[in-house]
């Protein structure tokens, strides 16, 4: 329900959440680079998520998927986010917290639930939910299928590779689903978090930035001690 009006598909690629998420979309603008990994990307402007061509307050929701780890400044991306983000509206991005090394060199971090929950704070962004994708048996789960073609001998196909990568991912989810019936801590280890964040007024924004502050405080004066 929450993509209504216009939509700005932010590191869009190939643009597969168009189709499943923009039927109710006014628009739907997409911007990437111009050379990515995946390919060219299906674009209505190239632009860089630090320096977005667009004026303030122009977008009712921005999708930002698996992106901010490729963003040497992901606080600047977070402040351009939500210059362009309407009051009350949303931002939804993903971003991984355990991952293998990819579109190297361009790979600079990983983030914690709280790691996004500061850079939205911080940003005049009030955190609405962060979700975990899976635990700690679909971390090891997707781990292992990352190296398969490693751990198997070349006489195998690439079917056959790709087919014992699937299998190895569907038995962890599953068991991972089952795990978390049993035991809340599972999600501690995970591959990585769902931000979903609304843009708040000027003075909750300001409450908002005092709180990501004394965050970071906090942890600072753990680490001396």
């Amino acid at each position: 329900d929450k993509f209504t009006g216009r939509v700005l598909d932010l590191g869009c690629g190939k643009r597969p959440y168009e189709s499943m998420l923009g039927d109710k979309a006014a628009r739907w603008i997409g911007i990437d680079l111009p050379v990515t990994h995946s390919g060219p990307p299906h674009v209505d402007a190239y632009a860089s998520g630090t320096a977005l061509p667009f004026r303030d307050a122009s977008f009712d929701i921005v999708l930002c998927t698996e992106v901010i780890e490729h963003v040497p400044e992901p606080d600047l991306l977070f402040s351009e986010i939500a210059r362009v983000l309407r009051g009350g509206r949303f931002l939804i991005l993903t971003a991984p917290q355990a991952h293998v090394l990819h579109e190297i060199p361009h790979d600079y971090f990983r983030f914690t639930r709280y790691g996004l929950a500061y850079l939205a704070r911080k940003n005049g962004l009030a955190v609405e939910t962060v979700q975990a994708f899976g635990g700690i048996l679909a971390f090891i789960g997707q781990h292992l299928a990352n190296h398969v073609p490693l751990l198997t001998t070349r006489r195998l196909g690439r079917g056959h590779r790709a087919a014992g990568q699937a299998g190895n991912q569907w038995l962890f989810w599953h068991c991972d689903r089952l795990l978390h019936c049993v035991y809340h801590g599972a999600e501690e280890s995970t591959l990585g978090n769902l931000l979903v964040a609304r843009k708040v007024g000027t003075t909750r924004a300001r409450e908002e930035r005092e709180q990501g502050g004394r965050t970071a405080s906090s942890f600072r004066r753990s680490g001396e001690r």
